[in-house]
């Protein structure tokens, strides 16, 4: 059995007293195709993000299922036909501990040294004294004189 989440949308032309029924046809429905609803829950009225067949506010139900796998496609088949879903969204769960199989180790990346920046440079620049400095220009300007 696998566990599915539902999200649907109603349109706005649905008032809250007729949602009550929307949410029943879909529970017949779910049943019909052999699936069990865990949790029912409507959501409210919300805005949409865009219109969506002329629809700019829908009504949110949530539906958490219990199925079989085939569960997904035959509940696909029947909402793209029924005229009260606006919109709908069938996620299937990721499998408990228990359900999942071992999966292969990631190879960890070698790490990768990150050239020096800017800031970097200056702090390094920075170590040097004043006095080392003023003796290695001295030095320089000397050699090329008496050269």
């Amino acid at each position: 059995m696998k566990n599915y989440e539902l999200l649907v949308i109603v349109p706005a032309k649905v008032t809250d007293k007729e949602i009550p029924a929307v949410s029943e046809k879909i529970t017949k429905i779910i049943s019909q195709e052999g699936g069990q609803i865990t949790l029912e829950d409507f959501l409210g009225r919300k805005k949409l993000s865009f219109p969506i067949k002329k629809n700019e506010v829908g009504s949110y139900l949530l539906f958490e299922i219990t199925g079989n796998s085939d569960l997904n496609n035959k509940l696909e088949k029947i909402f793209k036909l029924t005229p009260e879903i606006l919109r709908y969204m069938i996620i299937v769960d990721p499998p408990t501990k228990e359900e999942s199989t071992p999966k292969t180790p990631v190879e960890k990346k070698p790490e990768i040294k990150k050239p020096a920046t800017a800031k970097s440079q200056k702090e390094s620049k920075e170590k040097i004294s004043l006095e080392d400095l003023d003796e290695k220009l001295d030095n320089i300007l000397e050699d090329n004189i008496l050269k």
